[in-house]
């Protein structure tokens, strides 16, 4: 009898244990600093990890109050009778919440024009705020002004009204944009840009991702990321792309003779976690000033010498559909 009512009391003991340690599931790319903001998404981050036993009605309680929290907010009523021209007069659109937990008001679509083309065209996945998307057309019609015959190619924005969007950690409040390479083929001529196709670390095209042996156009990407950063109408947050390719673009730059400050700029927007970014850059703006509700997170940073956490290497946000054989490229 007392061996039995041992067992029990060590079973209940482990259980109580047990019940203490978390399940911790894949985080997003952020936060990096203790932030005020990064403290609420923390917060929010932990309604992810699932307790090993449900011992009680308040707990319970509380697991769906938390749960709650990790929501993306309320979906927003756009005004409808707002033009796309209003809205980019007057930065109507308002970015709500957090990036990887948010909603977008007004949001406004990316046009399909001879220097920008939506991969995404048809599915309703090309919203943003009106400063991404006057910035994104700025950069492309920039490159297209530089380097005749350019055209862009563009992946997901964000979903009208935001929220969840597909496997996406971000993507949710309007400042997120999957933006395609330039590339070129063997010849070095300019290849149509559109689908996205994965580079190794010299810059050339990995065996299945193309129809053609390309090349990783340098020089029309650097254009386009200075121009990114050189715009007024918005400001960069971070720009992910992988470190090789990283390394190409800053080569390119340095070879210009670009101003230093704008090198410097661009390294620090590179800086963040970036593993699986080897087929598209994955840009976010900061909130608009006029964005009362919008959060900032600042993604964590790669640490010097070593690994750090990928922003894209989880199965959370994955980018195979875009593989060039689910998307032939049009000519």
């Amino acid at each position: 009898m007392t061996k039995r009512l041992h067992t029990r009391w060590l079973a209940l003991a482990l259980g109580l244990g047990l019940g203490a340690v978390p399940f911790l599931g894949s985080a997003d790319a952020s936060p990096g600093p203790r932030s005020t903001a990064n403290r609420a998404h923390a917060t929010s981050s932990a309604s992810h990890r699932r307790p090993a036993h449900r011992a009680s009605g308040s707990r319970s309680a509380l697991a769906r109050a938390t749960h709650s929290r990790s929501r993306d907010p309320e979906i927003p009523e756009d005004d409808l009778s707002l033009t796309r021209e209003h809205v980019l007069a007057t930065s109507a659109s308002q970015s709500i919440g957090q990036a990887a937990r948010g909603r977008l008001l007004n949001g406004i679509t990316i046009q399909e024009t001879e220097v920008v083309d939506v991969l995404a065209n048809g599915t309703g996945t090309a919203f943003g705020t009106s400063e991404l998307v006057a910035m994104l057309e700025h950069a492309a019609h920039d490159v297209a002004e530089r380097h005749p015959g350019s055209v862009l190619a563009l992946g997901d924005l964000s979903k009208r009204g935001g929220g969840r969007l597909g496997s996406h950690r971000s993507h949710r409040s309007g400042r997120d944009a999957d933006v395609g390479f330039y590339f070129r083929d063997e010849q070095g001529n300019p290849y149509p840009a559109r689908f996205f196709v994965r580079f190794d670390g010299r810059g050339h095209g990995v065996t299945g991702w193309s129809h053609a042996n390309v090349v990783f156009d340098v020089e029309r990407n650097w254009t386009l990321l200075e121009s990114m950063i050189r715009y007024d109408g918005a400001t960069l947050q971070y720009v992910f792309v992988t470190p090789a390719l990283q390394a190409l673009l800053i080569e390119e730059a340095q070879r210009r003779g670009v101003d230093e400050d704008t090198i410097e700029r661009a390294t620090s927007l590179m800086s963040h976690y970036a593993g699986g970014h080897d087929n598209h850059f994955h840009v976010r703006i900061h909130c608009p000033s006029n964005d009362a509700q919008c959060i900032d997170n600042e993604p964590a940073r790669r640490r010097r010498g070593g690994r750090g956490r990928s922003h894209a290497s989880h199965r959370g946000h994955a980018h195979t559909a875009h593989r060039a054989h689910a998307r032939p490229a049009r000519h």
